[in-house]
């Protein structure tokens, strides 16, 4: 489910039809000076296993999983999402987004999660988590400043029962977004069918909160992504089996892929932090 300072249940969404905003530079926006220079591909990029080299940064974060009270040590007590048949959502966007950063990093790109699942940071409560991951994010960026986009991974609770993926933007920029955002559709194993918009992409302002902070506070293009549906029979049977964990893992690497392999200022934008980045060195 979206992750918010509350759960947002897809079906507490609109279904209305969403206009084109023209939007301003996102926020936090950076100033120049702090950007480190020359420090766009690092040294450790690996080299890609299918020999075509993708450039760029993918910051992953993984809903979820790590907000609760200070004082639990057991995992299970800490935000779990929804609670499926089963699985929790936490360990369903936990397992999907540890092979999707295995297949993106094969593809040589740069993977930054926003929390290590090997690792999980101490918990804190929801609003100090979004702060958290956020800042893991936008710390990265202002040091290092490349090609780089935001995907917030999730599994859906959608009473609607329909299968299949859906993706939310924020509204303030969706011109930025859209193209990531089809193109995560587009490579989808299954569109949630919903009416009124496009291939399911939803402005963040149809959720319960009107927004969503985590995906609003980042300095990137971005996305949330429920990949699929908790309450859709199929998707509740086989979410949890590794064979279609990898099939899913795959569709979102192929989308981001394709994303990339589009040329930035031509096809799809160039990254939030260089454009700001060139509009204050212009200035």
């Amino acid at each position: 489910m979206a992750e918010n300072f509350t759960n947002d249940r897809a079906n507490n969404l609109d279904d209305g039809v969403f206009t084109n905003l023209n939007s301003s530079r996102p926020a936090p926006a950076f100033e120049a000076r702090d950007y480190q220079q020359g420090a766009s591909h690092p040294a450790s990029r690996p080299a890609p296993a299918n020999g075509h080299q993708l450039y760029g940064t993918v910051y992953l974060d993984m809903g979820h999983c790590t907000s609760g009270n200070p004082n639990l040590t057991d995992r299970s007590k800490l935000d779990q999402g929804f609670i499926g048949p089963g699985y929790t959502e936490c360990q369903m966007n936990e397992q999907v987004g540890t092979k999707l950063m295995n297949d993106l990093r094969d593809a040589g790109l740069r993977v930054v999660p926003t929390w290590d699942p090997a690792h999980p940071p101490a918990p804190v409560s929801k609003a100090e988590d979004l702060a958290r991951r956020n800042k893991t994010v936008n710390d990265d960026l202002a040091a290092h400043c490349d090609d780089s986009i935001y995907v917030s991974l999730h599994h859906d609770e959608d009473a609607s029962a329909k299968g299949g993926q859906c993706v939310f933007v924020d509204a303030t920029r969706r011109d930025q977004s859209i193209t990531l955002a089809r193109s995560m559709q587009a490579a989808a194993t299954e569109v949630r069918p919903r009416h009124g918009t496009e291939s399911c992409i939803n402005n963040d302002t149809t959720t319960q909160n009107g927004k969503l902070v985590g995906l609003r506070g980042v300095n990137a293009i971005g996305v949330l992504v429920e990949a699929r549906n908790v309450m859709n029979p199929r998707d509740a049977e086989t979410m949890p089996q590794p064979k279609y964990q990898e099939q899913e893992a795959r569709s979102l690497a192929t989308g981001i892929k394709n994303y990339f392999n589009l040329q930035p200022g031509v096809s799809r934008p160039k990254a939030a932090c260089l454009q700001q980045k060139r509009a204050g060195i212009a200035d």
